[in-house]
């Protein structure tokens, strides 16, 4: 089984955590779209969750599947599938872009209902 908490702790992502250091810093940022942070800043925000993300979601993916799906380098940030991964995505192709879309969906709800 994935363990996807691995990147949560306390009930935040770390991504949220990023934001968070960020806004501590400059309140400002808290009212901000992120298209209008200056690129400087949000630049080095990317790089971060970025960064976090390879630890936290590809390591992580991985290393619970024993690497059976996918090799990966850090250094030049390259996935390779293994085959049998391949064959896998290819076969249920419609499946997976099916659930993919279901959960976006169930995603964007849930934003909406807590903006709205």
């Amino acid at each position: 089984m994935i363990n996807c908490d691995k990147g949560v702790r306390d009930g935040k992502t770390k991504v949220e955590k990023i934001f968070e250091e960020y806004i501590y810093e400059d309140k400002n940022l808290a009212e901000l779209n992120f298209h209008q942070i200056p690129d400087k800043l949000k630049n080095e925000i990317i790089s971060k969750v970025k960064n976090e993300c390879k630890k936290y979601v590809i390591g992580a993916l991985y290393g619970d599947t024993n690497g059976y799906l996918y090799e990966f380098f850090n250094a030049s940030e390259y996935i390779n599938l293994s085959d049998e991964a391949a064959k896998f995505i290819k076969k249920n192709n419609s499946i997976i872009l099916g659930l993919i879309k279901s959960e976006l969906i169930k995603f964007y709800n849930n934003v909406l209902d807590n903006i709205l």
